[in-house]
């Protein structure tokens, strides 16, 4: 069996049509919040990729992150490069992408060719009951490359758009 068809059948996915409601409850979010441009991260546990999984389809045993600029495309990464092959196969999202030597800077990077690291962007993190947003060198980076960017967590507004 060929790559392809072990993926389709280990990890299933919802239809095209379930994730564009799903970025659909999330753009109106980001709609009533002003915010620009939203910023998924993905712990290590499968308990904590339930949002990220909810709206990419992504499975990484280490981290990930997606981007969801209100008007756009968005993008997501993995961080491991041997498994990006797999990654852009389960992931929902067209621009799947390997995250470099450092995730946090490649989404920096890409923040700032989208034009909005001035703007304001909401924080999705891994479970908001724990107050587990991101890594902490992770919003350092994106607090010293971003310096005129606001960032809001928005991850209990998220979670409760998949509940």
């Amino acid at each position: 069996m060929e790559l392809k068809g072990i993926v389709e059948n280990h990890y299933r996915k919802y239809s095209p049509a379930e994730f564009q409601r799903r970025h659909a409850l999330l753009c109106r979010l980001m709609d009533e919040q002003r915010i620009d441009l939203a910023i998924v991260y993905t712990g290590y546990s499968r308990m904590y990729q339930q949002t990220s999984r909810w709206l990419t389809g992504m499975r990484e045993s280490m981290q990930s992150y997606a981007v969801f600029p209100r008007h756009g495309e968005p993008t997501t990464w993995n961080s491991l490069y041997p498994h990006l092959i797999c990654a852009q196969r389960v992931s929902a999202l067209k621009d799947t992408r390997w995250g470099g030597p450092s995730i946090a800077n490649t989404v920096v990077n890409r923040i700032r060719e989208l034009g909005l690291d001035k703007g304001r962007l909401g924080l999705i993190g891994v479970h908001a009951d724990r107050g587990i947003t991101l890594p902490m060198d992770h919003y350092l980076i994106f607090k010293e490359e971003m310096p005129q960017a606001e960032l809001v967590n928005i991850t209990r507004d998220v979670e409760d758009l998949a509940m």
